[in-house]
């Protein structure tokens, strides 16, 4: 199509329409808008398991709250009797300035409990724990607390338990803390352990204390690792190969096409 200005005749470049631009500039086209949805998605993918500025969601097992103090064999059980650190990161479930309950409860296949009657509240700590301005919890061993001690349940020596008691807690039983602001009520805020297990100890000495590594199949305490680090990268590899398709296509020669 011809277009006339002053008597004078000009006809569209190919740069001109559109509809006939070259492979090359449609291909520049393409690849910003390939990039720009695949670094969206694996965004998407890599923050979505991950904590909110808020911190971790109120009621979750949170991993790596229960820390060895001191020297400790790696993959092995807590020892009954071993002193631990009970570390809560920052968050907006907790409040701040409000006294913290920490107690062992029974956590079977690593599921953590509904009802209060599954812990054993003779295992609560013997110092005030207060939640900081943050929301956070950090108890461990100083010069004025003592630290979280872990048993193996029931407990004759330390606690006076008989040897039928519940809950239980030892290397085929896993167990998990409760940390919160009312063991009683677990509709209070709150948070729980990843799952561990305790090796009964003579005396509850915590000889050979360990890191509370689960020596039993657990099928309640799954990590959502594989969504952080498998997701994303399936996104990423499909996405790439379709595009590597499609500039294939558009490199076809224009006299091959049917």
């Amino acid at each position: 199509m011809a277009f006339t200005t002053s008597g004078e005749t000009t006809h569209p470049t190919r740069d001109d329409d559109p509809l006939r631009s070259s492979p090359r500039a449609r291909r520049r086209g393409t690849c910003p808008a390939v990039a720009a949805v695949v670094i969206a998605v694996f965004s998407l993918c890599v923050s979505a398991p991950a904590f909110a500025s808020s911190g971790p969601r109120g009621g979750s097992k949170v991993q790596s709250s229960t820390v060895p103090i001191g020297r400790y064999r790696a993959g092995a059980p807590f020892s009954s009797g071993q002193v631990i650190q009970v570390k809560i990161p920052t968050n907006s479930t907790l409040r701040p300035g409000a006294g913290i309950k920490i107690v062992e409860c029974a956590a079977p296949r690593g599921v953590v409990p509904t009802d209060p009657s599954s812990c054993d509240g003779t295992t609560i700590q013997g110092d005030t724990v207060l939640v900081t301005k943050d929301g956070s919890v950090d108890y461990t061993r100083t010069k004025t607390t003592s630290g979280y001690t872990v048993y193996a349940l029931p407990d004759r020596h330390s606690l006076g338990e008989g040897p039928g008691g519940l809950p239980v807690c030892n290397t085929t039983h896993l167990c998990v803390l409760y940390i919160g602001q009312n063991q009683l009520d677990f509709t209070a805020p709150h948070y729980w352990s990843e799952p561990f297990t305790v090796t009964p100890t003579a005396d509850d000495t915590g000889a050979d204390p360990g890191d509370g590594s689960q020596q039993v199949a657990s099928t309640g305490g799954g990590s959502n690792a594989w969504l952080t680090i498998g997701l994303p990268v399936v996104v990423v590899v499909a996405a790439g190969g379709a595009f590597l398709a499609m500039r294939r296509r558009r490199a076809v020669p224009g006299g091959a096409r049917r």
